[in-house]
């Protein structure tokens, strides 16, 4: 287990190799990204922590607005779509508990 937290941008690639950790974490991350940029992060992720548990917390709905109109989730959706898009990117043993309009998702061993 790392000594400390650290943030980090996964879209622009983590700076950690890879299997470097037991475990990650993401809250209100994964549903500001655009819809091309879900899988590479998905992918990102699971390459640090390939054989541990992710946890992603993340909107399942959202009518948040930016001052322009524009669309500040982009990538909020249901459990079925951050199920399908984690499995596809190789992650196994789902764990899913639905907060309200929040999703948790807790995966466990990577399976590619």
């Amino acid at each position: 287990i790392a000594d400390r937290c650290e943030l980090a941008d996964v879209s622009m690639g983590l700076p950690w190799a890879s299997d470097t950790f037991d475990w990650t974490y993401s809250t209100d991350f994964f549903e500001h990204l655009q819809p091309d940029a879900v899988a590479p992060a998905v992918l990102e992720v699971l390459r640090v922590a390939p054989n541990g548990r992710h946890v992603i917390d993340t909107l399942q709905e959202s009518g948040f607005r930016g001052p322009n109109g524009e669309n500040l989730h982009p990538s909020a959706n249901n459990a079925v779509f951050w199920e399908a898009a984690f499995k596809q990117a190789g992650a196994s043993e789902l764990t899913l508990r639905l907060r309200g309009r929040f999703i948790l998702l807790g995966y466990g061993e990577t399976s590619k």
